[in-house]
């Protein structure tokens, strides 16, 4: 017996050791009527949790018709002592001398239920598989087991339970409260000598978990049926067992848990689901019994040296302790934190330390800064160099140009655009992006600031730079100048206001048939001018309305160079990848990718076919056949009836002669052959003609007749790039393509 009582208090402490400071517990070796409530005598307790005390013993009222020793209780668990739960045993002969099942244990109708998860199933034995199985489960869960096996040699049992002379299984979880066995013996062999000792008896055990370690599970070695010769109390039979109870069949929201307490509902523990109640258990900070009023109260953790967090003053607060440190010391006051640490006085020791430390480090910053800028300023040059600015500085100075003028720093353009300021973003592409700058004399600019850079086409991108920049045309966006101190060149262009064509053939406000002509002549004069005059001549490559702006008097000007290529003038046609804009791309030039001027007189055509008609290049709403403009137009010159689709106050105005006039035109610069094309010269000469007929005053170039004619609520004091589509803005400041990776791919 003391041997016993020996080996279950090692046991126990094991069990608790594995546990968390419990405050409302008790374990045996204290007064029996000192078992905390719910528990206690009858008409003490609440129902099922009665129990009696012999000899200082408590004990659980009769289960089974056996009582069980309370071992300890916390929360809501209890651990009590038990035996075997199953005994088997067999003669030489093979034949069955002992089966019992008396140690089952059913907690049906209790509040107590076998804990799934600090228990296991210990089988102690040969050949054989036992299973349990949980009565209530319906599911997988319901059921677990076993096997064991022995050899010639085992002879003794020493722990371990992992199959050699015994096993261990987990229990079947989701609330058992009772349990069935089945044990199958495994060998066919009637003799169980061959097996050693252990083989002929087989037992099992419902046990904490805690029991699989240290020497509790030893047998001695004689055979195992020699412990039925026994009392049931010889010790290894008797083993702790754990438990978990619940309070009542309802919920929190019912329960009589106390101030200063939780409340835990069953199902939200594995070991209880689908177990009805509920339990408590004093708040953090406070112990005691949750149960009775008044039962937690608040824990002084600065009396209790294992308690106490501080290692300065500590202060006991209600439910909970802070910490503090002593006058003249600074930190947390905490064991875990920072502690106390003296704070020195500032001597001049001190303040020598500090005021080298911040002479040093204004040091090593000042060594930082002028690295940087010194690392930036190199980088500038690199990039200058790079991107052909002393090639292109030559150029302007052979020329007799103020490079100073054209070529402009970055600094320049980070302050005329705020630092490139999100408000003064003109619109996104994807060649980069726009920003309107104000330069250092107020006036307003367009910034390119492109994404992708090609190092090779450095000097191709100089000549462009240097031609683009010298022509002057009031009916062509002008080139100001570019930066060249970053890795893609920024380039700088003047600021035009009032929208595109686009926006306004597109828009509500009606053109009059002199606008009309008037914005052709213009156009097709600063494409005649490229063609013939420019040096080396130019070839646009993507003439549309998107590509022509209009300023403050509302003159068209050409934009978007982007595509653009320079002609040798020993050469008729360039060739090129195809490159341009589906609905004004030359079809001829689409087949043998042969780039002449008559291209571009193709793209005009689709122009002047947008302003007679103000149709869309490309309509779906059209058949397919006449789905693109050109096709359409031809269609209704040729079938006669161009003016029936034009605006009748258009033709009213024009007159049928003009009107037929401007459609032949425009159906000569829509052929399909480039030779059978006029040149823009004499496309532009026939405009100009026609209209000296109608108006001669509108030949005047510092006329400003149309502003008061396309003027409206929606035109007037409106800039361009606030009010046309994203990627009409961003392609009216494109790259020149020379420079751009770009110039070789189809847009």
């Amino acid at each position: 017996m003391v041997f016993r009582s020996i080996l279950l208090f090692f046991t126990l402490m094991a069990i608790l050791t594995h546990r968390s400071h419990c405050l409302f517990d008790w374990w045996e070796g204290q007064p029996c009527d000192s078992i905390p409530f719910p528990f206690g005598i009858h008409g003490r307790a609440l129902p099922g949790f009665e129990l009696s005390c012999d000899s200082g013993e408590a004990y659980l009222l009769p289960r089974n018709n056996q009582s069980y020793l309370i071992r300890a209780i916390w929360e809501n668990t209890l651990i009590i002592a038990i035996g075997s739960i199953y005994d088997r045993c067999y003669n030489n002969n093979g034949s069955e001398i002992i089966k019992d099942y008396s140690g089952l244990l059913n907690l049906e109708g209790t509040p107590f239920t076998f804990s799934s998860s600090e228990n296991i199933l210990a089988v102690v034995g040969c050949d054989g598989l036992m299973k349990i199985k949980n009565i209530a489960a319906t599911i997988d869960e319901g059921q677990s087991g076993c096997v064991t096996f022995c050899t010639s040699s085992t002879n003794d049992y020493h722990n371990g339970l992992m199959g050699l002379g015994g096993c261990h299984a987990a229990l079947p979880s989701h609330g058992m409260k009772r349990f069935g066995l089945e044990f199958t013996h495994l060998t066919s062999s009637t003799s169980g000598q061959r097996f050693g000792r252990l083989s002929n008896c087989s037992i099992a055990f419902i046990t904490d978990k805690s029991e699989l370690s240290g020497s509790y599970f030893d047998f001695p070695s004689v055979d195992v049926s020699y412990l039925f010769s026994k009392d049931k109390s010889y010790y290894p039979y008797i083993r702790p067992l754990t438990l978990q109870w619940t309070i009542g069949n309802h919920s929190c929201k019912e329960s009589n848990c106390t101030n200063n307490s939780n409340c835990y509902d069953s199902y939200a523990d594995p070991d209880l689901y689908n177990i009805a109640g509920y339990y408590c258990n004093c708040s953090q900070g406070f112990q005691g019994n949750p149960y009775i009023v008044g039962g937690c109260t608040d824990i002084d953790e600065c009396r209790d040296p294992k308690m106490n967090p501080c290692v300065g003053h500590c202060i006991n607060e209600i439910g909970n302790v802070s910490c503090a440190c002593p006058r003249g010391m600074v930190g947390d006051g905490k064991k875990g934190g920072t502690g106390c640490r003296r704070v020195f006085p500032f001597d001049l020791t001190l303040g020598l330390g500090l005021g080298s430390i911040f002479i040093l480090t204004a040091a090593i910053f000042w060594w930082y800064m002028s690295f940087q800028k010194r690392k930036l300023i190199e980088m500038r040059a690199k990039f200058f160099r790079q991107n052909g600015g002393n090639l292109l500085k030559e150029r302007y100075d052979s020329k007799g140009i103020d490079s100073t003028r054209k070529i402009f720093t970055t600094e320049q353009l980070q302050k005329a655009t705020d630092n490139y300021n999100e408000n003064r973003v003109l619109g996104h592409g994807g060649f980069g992006t726009v920003y309107k700058g104000i330069l250092r004399d107020k006036t307003m600019v367009a910034i390119k600031k492109s994404k992708l850079s090609d190092p090779s086409q450095v000097e191709s991108f100089v000549n462009e730079i240097t031609n683009l920049s010298q022509i002057n045309h009031k009916n062509i966006v002008k080139l100001l100048g570019c930066c060249l101190e970053t890795e893609v060149p920024l380039l700088v262009y003047e600021f035009v206001p009032n929208g595109t064509l686009f926006n306004l053939i597109s828009g509500p406000i009606p053109l009059s048939w002199k606008d009309r002509l008037q914005i052709a002549t213009d156009v097709a004069g600063a494409l005649a001018y490229l063609h013939s005059a420019a040096s080396p001549p130019i070839i646009h490559r993507d003439i549309k309305s998107s590509n022509i702006l209009l300023d403050k008097k509302y003159t068209a000007k050409i934009s978007d160079f982007g595509a653009s290529r320079s002609v040798p003038f020993d050469q008729t046609h360039v060739t090129t990848v195809v490159q341009g804009t589906f609905g004004y791309l030359d079809p001829e030039y689409f087949a043998t990718h042969q780039l002449t001027d008559k291209s571009d007189v193709y793209s005009f055509g689709v122009v002047l076919a947008e302003l007679w008609l103000r149709e869309k290049p490309i309509s779906y709403e059209r058949p397919v056949e006449i789905q693109g403009l050109a096709a359409y137009f031809s269609k209704l010159t040729s079938s006669g009836s161009l003016m029936q689709v034009m605006d009748p106050c258009i033709v009213e105005e024009a007159g049928v002669e003009r009107i037929e006039a401007v459609g032949r035109l425009t159906d000569k610069c829509l052929c399909l052959k480039g030779e059978e094309r006029p040149t823009m010269r004499e496309v532009a000469t026939e405009l100009e003609s026609i209209l000296r007929a109608i108006e001669p005053d509108l030949m005047n170039p510092n006329s400003d007749a149309l502003g008061p004619l396309l003027s409206g609520p929606k035109m007037v004091g409106k800039s361009s790039h606030s009010t046309v589509k994203e990627e009409e803005v961003t392609r009216q400041y494109s790259l020149e393509t020379s420079m751009l990776p770009s110039m070789e791919l189809p847009r």
